[in-house]
């Protein structure tokens, strides 16, 4: 049998290995979080890009809506004035003036869609940040139940040690 001093020892030195562990697990535990966190909010940027891209290319195609409208009515009023007609009185005109206000319409729907996936990258961009947030908070709690078992394992095994110290030395003779 061990000498009791090198019992004591030994449990003294696994006690104290364990409260290390339980304290290393509950930092492994935040820095991973953290990374997380990071990766979650490189992604919410990516999406704060792709919304930025999304308004940009939708006023860039509602220009183009609004550029074909004009070049098909210029072309239109050279068509009617070479035929003789007034593009600026009657049928030609009303026909003129529906062809300008479709193609704002249109236009204007272009806008909207863009802005509708821009508001869709913004959302998850939200959704990201918060799941990154979610999980550095889970991970500070599931940390410190890290640290609190390292701490009770090591109380444990403390006290299972002073147990057999005390076996070994005759202190609960009596108490059998």
């Amino acid at each position: 049998m061990c000498h009791p001093a090198v019992m004591l020892g030994l449990s003294a030195v696994g006690a104290f290995m364990q409260y290390q562990q339980g304290k290393a697990e509950g930092e492994a535990i935040k820095m991973e979080a953290q990374n997380n966190q990071r990766i979650s909010e490189f992604n919410a940027q990516q999406k704060d890009v792709a919304a930025t891209q999304s308004i940009r290319k939708g006023a860039q195609d509602a220009s183009v809506v609004r550029e074909n409208v004009r070049r098909s009515n210029a072309t239109a009023r050279a068509r009617l004035s070479s035929a003789g007609l007034d593009a600026d009185v009657g049928t030609p005109a009303s026909l003129i003036d529906q062809n300008v206000q479709t193609g704002e319409v249109n236009a204007m729907t272009v806008m909207r869609d863009a802005e509708l996936e821009a508001m869709g990258f913004k959302n998850a961009a939200i959704g990201d940040r918060f799941q990154g947030e979610v999980g550095v908070q889970n991970a500070r709690y599931s940390a410190k139940v890290a640290k609190q078992k390292g701490l009770l394992n090591a109380a444990g095994t403390l006290v299972t040690g002073v147990g057999n110290y005390g076996t070994s030395q005759g202190w609960f003779k009596g108490a059998q």
